[in-house]
């Protein structure tokens, strides 16, 4: 396990759906000043027209009171509502299904890969992940938090269930945010060859939140660090994934790497977690993960007590991950080859 050195909700659209349909049934109740039965069709119209108002006047009030109980969102019925149809799938493991961390901090699908792993047909990149299933049995998690989502994924024993929402494909929740309504206007001034006051002041906000996003990472990581010296490997997992969720688009290192190295060295890490746990088949995968990243100290892979359970484990396995980016120790392949291209064939 490494010490690095380097360091809810959708948006409130709403619409006051439930408005007309209730002045509506009151006016189709029938004689003028009649109120429908209770039991009558109108008046279940009438009665889910002031529910619905209802829920409206609760989010206007919550809006403008900064709550942040969004309960009241889930409006439609039989699954959908403004995104699209909610849908329910089970995946054999491996699955061909990656999740991301959008731009609001909410799971949605990133990539759909048959050659990876199982996939649905259902199943678009853009997706919101609503619901994961938990390590064992049929309980289920809402999918509020990406570390949970993938430590739920990689320990999952059985298939893999999720309860998505359709978006039709729309990527741009991965898109990052603008800093300011303005940046438009100043995207402009650069292109005129004008480099005035503003486009100063977005540089450096833009600076600014770069580097919190960098301090709130390096806070994660460290967090995770003590969690796992005081043998609290679970939660150092979760703070180790939500690392990696925060990893930076189009990221750019003084070295040319496309990847972070703390993101290299918390995949790194959450091998360790898991070898700890007893965890092999999820230790082997984050091993993977942080090999094809590019962590590349071979020999600590090797040598490294807190995979040791992970090699006693499984060798073969771990020999063929090691393989794969390192040259073997001994390549027993090109050994045999020699020892028969000098074997006579007449013995």
């Amino acid at each position: 396990m490494l010490m690095s050195k380097t360091g809810c909700g959708a948006n409130v659209r709403g619409r006051a759906v439930g408005a007309k349909p209730a002045a509506s049934g009151l006016a189709r109740g029938g004689r003028a000043g009649r109120v429908p039965s209770q039991g009558s069709q109108a008046g279940k119209l009438l009665r889910l027209g002031q529910k619905r108002c209802a829920k409206v006047r609760a989010a206007e009030t919550n809006q403008e009171a900064g709550s942040a109980d969004n309960s009241w969102e889930d409006w439609s019925p039989e699954g959908q509502d403004e995104e699209g149809a909610i849908f329910n799938v089970s995946l054999p493991k491996p699955i061909g299904v990656s999740i991301g961390r959008g731009n609001d901090g909410r799971c949605y699908v990133s990539r759909v890969d048959a050659s990876r792993g199982s996939i649905d047909p259902r199943i678009q990149p853009g997706d919101k992940l609503l619901r994961v299933s938990q390590s064992f049995g049929e309980e289920t998690w809402e999918a509020l938090n990406y570390g949970q989502v993938a430590y739920a994924i990689r320990t999952r024993n059985g298939d893999v269930y999720f309860q998505l929402q359709s978006r039709g494909g729309d990527m741009s929740i991965f898109e990052k945010k603008k800093v300011d309504s303005t940046a438009a206007q100043f995207q402009a001034e650069r292109a005129g060859g004008n480099y005035g006051i503003g486009t100063k002041e977005l540089q450096q906000r833009n600076y600014i939140a770069k580097m919190e996003e960098a301090r709130k990472r390096r806070e994660l990581f460290d967090d995770g660090l003590e969690k796992f010296k005081s043998k609290d490997f679970e939660n150092a997992i979760l703070d180790w994934e939500n690392v990696l969720g925060l990893e930076p688009d189009n990221y750019m290192g003084d070295n040319f790497s496309k990847v972070s190295q703390i993101y290299q060295v918390a995949a790194y890490n959450i091998a360790c977690a898991y070898a700890k746990l007893g965890q092999t088949d999820p230790g082997l995968e984050a091993l993977d993960q942080a090999l094809n990243s590019g962590f590349s100290d071979y020999d600590k892979c090797r040598q490294d007590k807190n995979l040791a359970a992970i090699r006693q484990a499984a060798p073969e396995q771990f020999k063929e991950i090691m393989d794969r980016y390192d040259e073997p120790i001994i390549n027993m392949d090109a050994i045999n080859a020699v020892k028969n291209f000098f074997t006579s064939p007449f013995k």
